[in-house]
């Protein structure tokens, strides 16, 4: 065994769980992937984690990590220590290492250990402002951890294997040529390998890491959908480019923590996509079905939803019932001050019920189950208070949640469409209004407000939204009044 992620050297602790993250996402999700965090081993001054690998994954980048955590082609040690260090991390020897990654082989400069390789990176990617390098053929594209972290892994694979390039040029390119391979894993786009140019700023791209280790791969087609709604439809305008990073900052508050537990409980995998993954999924088709369709053909589509094979859980005996029951308690929690909720409340916020017998009845109901709590206390519940993440994320799957449950009981399918577009345009009404809106000219707030054409042609969710502009950035209030009212042609009045 010869891969370690550095914890703590005493003095600073580094970030275990992002570069947990990161080998995950390189192994292509691969669920063979382990960390043994209990107990740790002591590596000359600095407490690590072993990294254990079970390969069941093809490709280059898998492969990689196969042989160097289980030695293939050479002998340990030198071990080689991962180390996830924040944007004002500086080495010994000086070397700032914001918005960079390093890898030092055994007397190397600025390496902490004597006689072990060690690879250093920002898993901030510079403090949030994102990484640049120069893009084969031209122009720029952006770097992502993982990327960073295979990058580097390149490198030592080189110094333990003796396979260095004769020249500093010549190994650096070598790596480069190894990080388009994750880069393809990633889809983004290849680096030019006769350039080294770098930099922070360009932002950072978002890994769905949670649904592709849920789903089982980055390529699936529950990916795909929420990749594709990122991109064409939430980063069509500065608004929904604003909130999307905000959503994503939320978000990363509590999914690494998720990610490592799957990591450690592959089990969970199929719990979360059937409980999580899958009903989010259904409620953003129903989203896009309404922005598409103009709010029409709803009921069909949702019950098309219920024939599909991948849906079988998510509509299983009690699965709607303890789904609303959770997402229920999840958006009274958001009202609740921090540890005002026990650890059984809390667990319900995963949505991911166990069977468990009523003594009264006899009857099969649902409760929270040893993993689910394991999960809730890695989870910080309180990111449920963020607007963004309940009004995204919660508040979407229960407008899904509550319809099919309708369906369920029985409602007359044209009552349960009205309903559905009637909740739908008030939850658009509700939409967050960023600080973005303050920097905006009237012409701009007015391009930003016709975007939302496409999703606001309710007269409800116009009228809604228009009146929270106008008191959120009165300056604003003209603008958003003559948006709000359209004439029967569909114009603007």
């Amino acid at each position: 065994m010869t891969l370690f992620i550095a914890q703590t050297d005493g003095t600073t602790n580094f970030d275990l769980t992002q570069v947990q993250v990161d080998l995950l996402s390189i192994t292509r999700v691969d669920t063979g992937l382990g960390f043994t965090e209990n107990p740790t081993t002591a590596i000359e001054s600095v407490t690590t984690v072993p990294v254990t690998y079970n390969r069941t994954e093809n490709g280059a980048t898998p492969t990689r990590i196969d042989d160097l955590v289980n030695d293939h082609g050479f002998t340990a040690p030198p071990h080689i220590v991962l180390f996830g260090v924040n944007d004002t991390f500086v080495l010994s020897d000086g070397t700032s290492l914001k918005g960079n990654g390093i890898a030092i082989p055994v007397g190397g400069s600025g390496n902490p250990f004597a006689h072990h390789v060690a690879a250093l990176y920002d898993v901030t990617l510079c403090g949030g402002a994102g990484e640049w390098v120069d893009k084969e053929g031209g122009g720029t594209t952006q770097n992502t951890t993982d990327v960073v972290l295979y990058h580097e892994l390149s490198h030592c694979f080189h110094f333990v294997t003796g396979t260095t390039a004769s020249t500093s040029a010549a190994e650096e390119e070598a790596a480069e040529t190894d990080e388009n391979d994750m880069r393809d894993v990633r889809g983004l786009p290849h680096r030019d390998v006769h350039s080294h140019n770098g930099g922070c700023g360009g932002g950072t791209p978002s890994c769905c890491i949670v649904a592709s280790l849920a789903t089982g791969s980055p390529y699936s087609v529950e990916v795909a959908t929420f990749r594709h709604y990122r991109e064409h439809v939430l980063r069509g305008s500065d608004v929904g480019d604003d909130f999307f990073a905000t959503l994503h900052h939320q978000y990363y508050a509590f999914s690494p923590e998720v990610v490592r537990l799957m990591g450690h409980r592959p089990e969970l995998g199929s719990t979360i996509r059937g409980r999580y993954v899958m009903p989010l999924l259904a409620a953003v088709e129903m989203l896009i079905h309404y922005a598409n369709e103009r709010g029409s053909g709803l009921t069909r589509l949702l019950r098309k939803q219920k024939s599909r094979a991948e849906c079988t859980d998510i509509f299983a005996p009690n699965a709607l019932i303890t789904l609303h029951s959770g997402l229920t308690l999840a958006r009274a929690f958001a009202a609740q001050e921090p540890g005002s909720m026990t650890q059984t409340e809390t667990a319900s916020l995963a949505f991911m019920p166990v069977q468990k017998t009523s003594a009264s009845s006899g009857e099969t109901g649902t409760g929270p189950s040893d993993q689910m709590d394991e999960l809730a206390a890695l989870i910080d519940a309180r990111a449920v208070r963020y607007g963004v993440l309940a009004w995204a994320l919660l508040e979407t799957v229960q407008l899904w949640t509550d319809a099919q449950l309708a369906l369920q009981r029985g409602t007359d399918e044209l009552e349960v469409g009205e309903t559905l577009r009637a909740t739908i345009a008030d939850w658009l009404g509700r939409m967050p209004i960023s600080d973005l809106w303050e920097e905006f000219s009237r012409l701009k707030a007015m391009a930003e407000l016709e975007y939302l054409d496409q999703f606001m042609f309710d007269q409800r969710a116009r009228t809604l939204f228009a009146q929270r502009l106008a008191q959120a950035v009165p300056r604003h209030a003209t603008a958003a009044a003559a948006w709000a009212v359209v004439s029967p042609g569909g114009h603007h009045a």
